[in-house]
């Protein structure tokens, strides 16, 4: 399965970080608010990543932290959008073996 928003708040709700709230105009959208509990787990993360990215970037010239950024969301988006298509290749219907075992319509260029 893959991460979804979805998922990651199901797994949470029950420990009591979070909870959903339905909108009363329309019952099918949802809020999800963080509880008490779950604002108190911010303040252990969140100080510490702050000290970790200055560590990280210690001595490295805003411009290239702002380039290295560019090229990291690239990646990122490249990454995602192979993704999308192995899965849109995955769920193509196979021919019954009549071409050779591969899909209809030839490569999409995904990996298999």
């Amino acid at each position: 399965m893959e991460p979804t928003t979805f998922a990651a708040v199901t797994a949470i709700e029950p420990r009591g970080d979070v909870v959903r709230r339905q909108h009363a105009d329309n019952r099918k959208n949802s809020d999800v608010h963080l509880t008490r509990a779950g604002r108190a787990l911010e303040r252990r993360p969140v100080p510490l990543a702050v000290e970790v990215h200055r560590i990280g970037v210690r001595g490295v010239p805003a411009a290239d932290q702002r380039a290295a950024r560019r090229v990291l969301l690239a990646i990122v988006a490249n990454l995602a959008r192979d993704e999308a298509a192995v899965a849109a290749h995955r769920a193509l219907p196979r021919d019954g073996g009549r071409n050779g075992g591969r899909r209809p319509g030839g490569s999409c260029g995904a990996r298999p």
